[in-house]
Parts: C-alpha cells; sequence; structure tokens
C-alpha cells in the first residue's frame, strides 16, 4: 500500500514542503508512491489528490466506471496512454509541468481504460475524480498484465 497522509483541517495550503515529503516518502514504499489526501475522506463527493510517483512505480492499464479523472503535472513528465476495449493504442498524452512545453492537463469526462507512465525520476501530480472511493470498483483490463515483470515490460513498451 501507498504512503497516504490524511488531514481534517478546513482550510489548507500545499507548498514545495509537501511535494519534498511525498518525494521521500514514495522512494521508500513498495509501490513507490505517496499522497496526500486534499479532501476528507473516502466517502467525499470530490477527491483532489496531490500524488508523487517515482519513476519505476507500476501502474496497471485500468478504469473507474461512472468517473472523470484529471492531472495537472506539477513536476516531472508522464505519459498517459488511453486504449479502446480491446487493447488497441487510442491516443497518448505525454504531458509535463507549466513551461516545459508540453500539455499540463489530463482530462476524461468518461471511464475509459487508461495506464499512467511516469517518464522522469519523480512525477508530482495534482489529481481530481469524483468520489466515493471504493477499491473494487477499480477495473482491470483482462488484455493487460496486471502486475510484475510482465506489467513492466508492457509499460516499457508504451514508452
Amino acid at each position: 500500500m501507498a504512503a497516504v497522509f490524511r488531514h481534517q483541517e478546513m482550510v489548507l495550503g500545499v507548498g514545495k514542503d509537501w511535494i519534498d515529503r511525498l518525494k521521500a516518502s514514495a522512494r521508500l514504499e513498495p509501490l513507490r508512491r505517496a499522497r496526500l489526501n486534499l479532501h476528507h475522506g473516502d466517502n467525499d463527493a470530490v477527491h483532489e489528490m496531490l500524488i508523487a510517483l517515482c519513476g519505476d512505480t507500476l501502474v496497471p492499464p485500468h478504469r473507474h466506471p461512472g468517473k472523470s479523472e484529471s492531472f495537472h503535472v506539477i513536476e516531472g513528465e508522464i505519459l498517459v496512454v488511453v486504449f479502446d476495449d480491446g487493447g488497441s493504442i487510442v491516443r497518448r498524452f505525454h504531458l509535463g509541468p507549466i513551461g516545459s512545453g508540453r500539455d499540463f492537463i489530463y482530462r476524461q469526462a468518461t471511464p475509459v481504460w487508461h495506464a499512467v507512465v511516469p517518464l522522469s525520476e519523480f512525477v508530482v501530480v495534482h489529481e481530481t475524480t469524483k468520489g466515493p472511493f471504493v477499491k473494487a470498483e477499480c477495473e482491470l483490463p483482462p488484455w493487460a498484465p496486471h502486475g510484475g515483470e510482465e506489467l513492466r515490460l508492457f509499460l516499457d513498451r508504451l514508452k
């Protein structure tokens, strides 16, 4: 399980100190990622998270039924690959922070199969999606590996 930080403040500011803390935590986690939940609980209607991903983290292709999702890249570069139901690539988004010359926001208005592949040592994103969070509702496609070395090779080929 990745490191998840939660808070209960009614007003919260997030600065570089949080980014540094998340990156340091991600380095120590088996899944190589850490997040700060900006929302208060899993049942909140809107979920906002600051997420740090190490460059070697593995996120299998997946989708979230009934949910939209967006990423705003704060640091690093990331590849988001969108697939059709058969596993063919529909679109690729190479994202970076403002000033990188790349798109810095990705949004999907409908639940599509997608893979998230870090392209730099660290990637820090602000993610927004619809709540509530129910882990069992995340779907994994039958056409892609879900873990291990097979997943690493699959994601490397996407680069």
